[in-house]
């Protein structure tokens, strides 16, 4: 079966997922967000080679890496071209819009190797099966 990423991905392109990090002190005590993220990415990727690196950290406490800007970095170093899908993200907002497609191209100087996926709001396939999803719980 074929992929949205299938779909958007080019041959040259290396696949690294951004999820929004969280405090490691959440995990710590229990929180299964990196677990499902990890999970997610892992399924997702099927049989492709990817990376996993985790964006929007504030303030000064331990998140959850490795970051995304640093991710990128060390992948460009190593000459790859990267397609970043945002993953648990389905729309664009000022994560994906701002922090990849304009931050971090500024942070780590792209020269056109760095590609984000479109979002599924930008597809018309994703209001139909949003749709059908609804239309299939009414009667529950």
């Amino acid at each position: 079966m074929k992929s949205y990423i299938d779909d958007n991905i080019q041959e040259d392109e290396t696949l690294l997922f951004s999820a929004h990090s969280i405090p490691q002190k959440f995990v710590d005590e229990g929180d299964p967000y990196v677990t499902q993220i990890e999970f997610t990415a892992q399924n997702v990727a099927g049989n492709r080679n990817y990376f996993l690196s985790y964006q929007s950290r504030t303030g000064p406490v331990k998140w959850v890496g490795p970051d995304t800007v640093d991710e990128t970095k060390r992948l460009l170093s190593e000459g790859k071209k990267l397609f970043i899908v945002p993953i648990s993200f389905v729309c664009d907002h000022i994560e994906t819009m701002f922090e990849l497609d304009i931050e971090l191209k500024e942070l780590v100087g792209d020269n056109g190797n760095i590609r984000r996926m479109p979002m599924f709001n930008d597809d018309r396939n994703f209001g139909a099966l949003l749709a059908n999803i609804v239309l299939e719980h009414l009667n529950d």
